[in-house]
């Protein structure tokens, strides 16, 4: 029985990065997308006689960690779209936020256009209407103000930020996607440059992506298998106790 059982969690735990593939090849369509990975745990090796131990049989989800390196910039010529070459975020914030709570959300997504906001006017936003903003001391300790049309024609330009914690900290926005992150703590200049009329393609990798997932799709037929070969074992015995 307690093998038949992990079994069951092993393939519940090779669904769970099957479904994170799945995420990966969604977002290789999204500007900015940043692909996850899963790693996996267990209880360690199993000690039966001495120096006699078998490999580990329990699969589990550790954690996931998201892979921020940089993804191709492609020109478009849109003056209200950029693309960050090299480290950093755009600092981002729900409109009924601004000027009330501190800003909390980061991306790399630069696809922007103008839109009037009611009690902001004519402002930078992303397509989720989220507002785009400017550190206004231009050394990540804010304060940070909506970036303006007016702005906009005198030359400036979305603030280019990181998160003071590791970027090991930030987390997917649960209201807003995969594409922007939550952070709390405070900010510090990133190291990126803007560019202009551009935007940064996904860093999935479809190729390596789809190969993973037909080895997992064999993985997990096998996993099956064993579990019809223990679910038999277990009504040969069952059957035994009956007679």
């Amino acid at each position: 029985m307690n093998n038949y059982n992990l079994g069951l969690q092993n393939m519940r735990s090779v669904l769970g990065e099957m479904s994170i593939f799945n995420g990966n090849l969604a977002g290789s369509l999204q500007t900015g997308y940043k692909q996850s990975r899963l790693s996996y745990g267990g209880s360690g090796s199993n000690q039966i006689n001495g120096s006699l131990q078998t490999p580990d049989t329990n699969l589990t989800m550790d954690h996931t960690s998201v892979d921020f390196g940089q993804g191709t910039i492609v020109n478009n010529g849109e003056k209200t779209d950029y693309a960050i070459n090299g480290s950093g975020f755009f600092l981002l914030q729900q409109a009924q936020d601004v000027g009330v709570n501190p800003p909390n959300l980061l991306s790399r997504d630069g696809s922007f256009h103008v839109a009037t906001i009611t009690g902001l006017g004519s402002v930078l936003v992303n397509n989720n209407g989220l507002v785009a903003l400017r550190d206004t001391a231009g050394n990540g300790s804010g304060p940070f103000v909506p970036l303006t049309q007016a702005d906009l024609d005198s030359g400036l330009r979305p603030s280019i930020l990181n998160p003071q914690d590791s970027l090991d900290s930030l987390q997917f926005s649960k209201m807003h996607g995969s594409r922007i992150f939550e952070f709390s703590g405070g900010l510090t200049n990133g190291d990126g440059v803007l560019v202009e009329g551009a935007l940064e393609a996904s860093n999935s990798d479809v190729a390596g992506t789809m190969a993973a997932m037909s080895m997992h799709t064999k993985q997990f037929k096998a996993m099956a298998a064993q579990i019809k070969v223990e679910q038999s074992s277990i009504d040969t015995v069952l059957s035994l106790f009956k007679t």
